[in-house]
């Protein structure tokens, strides 16, 4: 994965709304301001009203002490606005950002960052987010305030404001101690929990495959064992808090003390006012709390780093692709492919070996072979979600590349084994590559598919909703929508990679006959992985794959008389037949 900017672009995101932050901060400060002006009141109170007996001077204090309190409630009101106003334009910037440049990412590698592409879509972006929106201000808030009553508590008497700061250096020397002990324990508690969330998740998912192989014990443990790692090291961690938090209230109950003491012989030396006292343990009680918010803030910020480094790295990501329409329009003539070669990163040997294959218009096509052979990976590539590593594929004369991935990808269908159906309802489904096609049209695609009776016989019919991915709808029923949805694209080139591999065989039939009507018809082009040798049988070609090459080429009848691969793997079929209709399994 290549980085470019690395560490830029989050950032960059900032500065459209940076004018808000900038009146938060200004409003913070007020805020602040307002309520050191408060107890400087007080203190003016007591000293110069309640000393002196003089009603007015108390009340012109407590007048002007409520005036700043209304001011400092206004400005927190307003700060809280725009910092959220800030923190959510970021959030919604990000998050669509996030997901635009996901699109563009090629399949390999949504196929290889399966397991981090939502949580770098959702938690990461709520973790930045919830900084800005909270953890900035706060940081802002605890800061500002704490200059404030620093500056108010020199103003008042130096000699007893260095006497109420004395614990300053021993906090933070406290505070870096335990960031430095705890940090690595809430980095490693965060990694034990994403194991856990990440078992816990792919057993629930494949919860079939446990209880037929009646594993559920083992997997109970398996998960009370990373479980246990968890809560040590949460434990462990804990320890630390349990140390620091106490330390840091003793640090603030030493000020107290030092200041009453050297306080009060002050007050009885005459050297002070009782008022500029009592000012002082209000000063002391706010200065201590930001002091501790923010060795909370620290935790957020780190959070808010790794998510946005996370982030970065995603918008980074070059392996990305032109989904925009070129000016160039590929052929509709016989597809043609030229030398393919294709071998994954990880594997040494390819799996397409300079496979070359023409096929005219109006022809479906049967690709059949043993498992591994690479027949699904063919079809990834005739869809253009993998790229040759060498070889070229052509529709008429027109040469598939970067720059015409786009528009062919439109002018191809591809339905797979595993369905993947959208919140909806049936009908939106189908439409999903034509949004503004007609009724009429969805109908006709349900009936080209077999899909039509199917919905009938639905109280909602096409307004059937579809929620989770369809699972209240059989594992049939979704292939069909399937099927139709791809009939409906009208595409020129309809790619089957075991599309009827859940579907009864009558049904399949139907299919297979009304798909090769429309493509013979309509001089499209039609590929199928055959789940069934008898659904290759009605194909009017079928290609044999091993190995990565063509193996042999022919009609059903053809490729019998020869005795090779296929007259073996149609008599294995055949053999089956009583049992599993024809099924090759590998």
């Amino acid at each position: 994965m290549a980085l470019a900017g690395h560490g830029r672009q989050v950032s960059s995101l900032l500065t459209p709304v940076a004018w808000m932050f900038v009146i938060a901060a200004l409003l913070i400060a007020l805020d602040s301001a307002a309520g050191v002006g408060v107890l400087v009141l007080l203190q003016r109170g007591i000293d110069s009203g309640v000393a002196a007996g003089d009603m007015s001077t108390i009340g012109i204090c407590a007048l002007l002490a409520l005036c700043l309190v209304a001011i400092g409630w206004c400005c927190y009101a307003l700060q809280t606005i725009f910092a959220a106003r800030a923190a959510e334009s970021v959030q919604h910037t990000v998050r669509l950002r996030s997901f635009s440049h996901l699109l563009r990412l090629s399949l390999p590698w949504h196929e290889k960052h399966i397991d981090s592409r939502l949580t770098r879509m959702t938690v990461d972006v709520d973790s930045l987010a919830r900084f800005l929106q909270n953890g900035l201000a706060s940081a802002a808030t605890s800061i500002v305030t704490m200059v404030a009553i620093a500056a108010a508590m020199f103003w008042l008497d130096p000699i007893l404001a260095l006497t109420a700061l004395s614990a300053v250096p021993v906090v933070m020397l406290a505070t870096w101690i335990y960031r430095r002990l705890s940090s690595p324990a809430y980095a490693q508690a965060r990694l034990e929990i994403g194991k856990v969330n990440s078992t816990l998740q792919e057993k629930v998912s494949g919860m079939r495959v446990v209880q037929s192989h009646g594993q559920q014990k083992q997997e109970a443990a398996r998960l009370r064992a990373l479980s246990d790692n968890f809560r040590a090291t949460r434990v462990r961690a804990q320890k630390y808090l349990a140390v620091y938090f106490p330390f840091l209230t003793f640090c603030t109950e030493a000020a107290y003390a030092a200041v009453l003491l050297i306080g009060a012989s002050r007050v009885a030396g005459g050297e002070m006012t009782p008022g500029i006292l009592a000012a002082f343990f209000l000063l002391l009680g706010q200065f201590y709390g930001p002091v501790q918010q923010l060795s909370g803030i620290v935790d957020s910020w780190q959070q808010a780093t790794a998510s946005g480094k996370h982030i970065n790295a995603l918008l980074a990501t070059e392996d990305t692709e032109n989904i925009e329409p070129s000016s160039i329009t590929p052929g509709t003539g016989a597809l043609r492919l030229e030398a393919l070669t294709f071998r994954y990163p990880e594997k040494t040997q390819p799996v397409l070996d300079k496979l070359s294959l023409t096929i005219p218009p109006g022809t479906v096509v049967a690709v059949v072979g043993r498992s591994g052979a690479g027949k699904s990976t063919l079809i990834k590539l005739l869809a253009g979600l993998y790229s040759p590593g060498s070889g070229q594929i052509r529709v008429g004369e027109r040469l598939i590349d970067a720059a015409s991935l786009s528009d062919y990808r439109r002018q191809t269908g591809l339905v797979t084994q595993d369905v993947a159906l959208f919140s909806g309802d049936i009908a939106e489904n189908i439409r999903y590559p034509r949004p503004d096609s007609s009724d009429t049209e969805v109908e006709i695609a349900a009936r080209q598919a077999g899909l039509f009776e199917t919905v009938q016989h639905l109280p909602l019919g096409f307004r059937t909703p579809v929620n989770n991915g369809g699972t209240d709808l059989s594992a049939g029923q979704r292939q069909l929508i399937a099927l139709a949805r791809a009939q409906l694209a009208q595409a020129h080139i309809l790619l089957l990679d075991e599309a009827t591999a859940r579907i009864d065989r009558s049904a399949e039939e139907r299919l297979i006959t009304s798909l090769t009507g429309v493509t013979h018809t309509e001089k499209r082009i039609a590929l199928i992985v055959a789940h069934r040798l008898t659904t290759a049988r009605r194909c009017d070609v079928i290609v044999v794959i091993d190995k990565g090459c063509i193996a042999e080429y022919g009609s059903h009848e053809q490729l019998i008389a020869a005795h090779g691969l296929y007259a073996r793997l149609w008599r294995a079929s055949v053999g089956q037949t009583r049992d599993t209709q024809g099924e090759v399994v590998g």
